[in-house]
């Protein structure tokens, strides 16, 4: 630019000494002189300016070069921490799809283990077919329906079968064949006011007693029948192949000179007694009272036999697989409370089940 500057000036005056030596006046002179002193300040500041410009427009090329830079420099780290962000949640993702897949897979194995287990202890597969027979008050009976099956031994093998994880099937059968049944497969275990007696221990695989339970005998409240001797001469109702139907002929075949009225069902002995067509009823403690229902106040339990016949669960001989998760569902019904419960609500008392938890290990 000072060259530039330098060869306008000189040729400034060149001009004006030329005009001087063909003798032009001084104002002439002048007035060239000013004409390129100014020509060369204008290229001079033009060069300047354009000069200033570009070291400008560098400048602000170079800051905004960096500025972009530093810029996309930061983006790129950005982009870096969100795509490590991305892989670390992809991996997350991974490890917590492989964990559900295990978990998934943990769960079948063991679903299918415990059908597998269940298949090995009951007929049906996840299924408990408990036969019954479905008409003695309050153990087992019919609601008004007809069809609905309610009761203690209902309720209990309701319960029993939740625990297990099982569903539940109740297969009503007389009484006179219940037990064959479950010997031929039938179903699974009887639940049905069985009482313990040695014979039967002989022949089928017991569990504990889950009810207290005794004989009893009763009368109408004018009887002077007061004991199982007094039964002489007397006609006596009972329902055939029970453990009060086995009592009574002992004592027939000790010498006791009774009539001895066998029916099928216990609520036709009762039905017999309510007629004024026998003199007693021999039945369980547990059921004594509820089949007198609306006329309990006009009868009597004048005795109860000294031998204990708690009720318990009946299944086929050999069964212990069956026999082990019974014990393990009724011990921990009687933890719950579920058998206290349901002692009050048929029993209005837990004294039927006292002491009894210890026999299927319960604490």
């Amino acid at each position: 630019m000072k060259k530039k500057l330098l060869s306008v000036v000189l040729a400034g005056m060149m001009v004006a000494a030329t005009l001087s030596g063909c003798g032009s006046n001084t104002k002439e002179t002048e007035a060239v002189t000013e004409a390129a002193t100014e020509a060369a300040t204008e290229e001079v500041t033009e060069a300047a300016t354009e000069a200033e410009t570009e070291e400008v427009t560098e400048a602000a090329t170079e800051a905004e070069t960096e500025e972009v830079t530093e810029a996309a420099e930061e983006t790129e780290e950005e982009t870096e921490e969100v795509t490590e962000a991305a892989e670390e949640t992809e991996e997350e993702t991974e490890e917590v799809t492989e964990a559900a897949e295990e978990t998934e897979e943990e769960t079948e194995a063991a679903e299918t283990e415990e059908a597998e287990e269940a298949a090995d202890y009951t007929l049906k597969e996840g299924t408990l077919m408990v036969g019954m027979e479905i008409g003695y008050p309050p153990m087992e009976y019919f609601d008004e329906d007809g069809a609905t099956a309610i009761g203690f031994d209902v309720e209990v093998a309701t319960a029993l079968a939740d625990v297990l994880g099982l569903e539940l099937e109740l297969v009503d059968t007389a009484w006179d064949g219940i037990f064959a049944g479950v010997t031929t497969d039938k179903y699974d275990c009887i639940i049905s006011s069985v009482s313990y007696t040695e014979d039967r221990n002989d022949t089928y695989l017991l569990s504990s007693a889950y009810v207290a339970n005794a004989p009893v005998i009763v009368v109408p409240n004018d009887s002077e029948i007061a004991d199982v001797m007094d039964l002489e001469g007397m006609s006596v109702a009972v329902q055939m192949e029970t453990t009060a139907d086995y009592l009574i002929q002992e004592y027939i075949a000790d010498g006791l000179d009774t009539d001895l009225r066998q029916y099928e069902k216990v609520i036709n002995a009762f039905d017999e007694i309510k007629a004024g067509r026998v003199d007693a009823v021999c039945t369980d403690s547990v059921v004594a009272s509820y089949y007198l229902g609306d006329d309990a106040s006009d009868y009597k339990t004048v005795w109860q036999s000294d031998e204990k016949e708690p009720i318990v669960i009946c299944m086929k001989q050999g069964n212990d697989a069956l026999a082990e998760k019974i014990n393990e569902g009724m011990a921990e019904l009687f933890e719950n409370g579920t058998m206290a419960e349901l002692a009050v609500k048929y029993f209005g008392t837990e004294d039927v089940i006292d002491g009894l938890a210890e026999g299927f290990g319960a604490e």
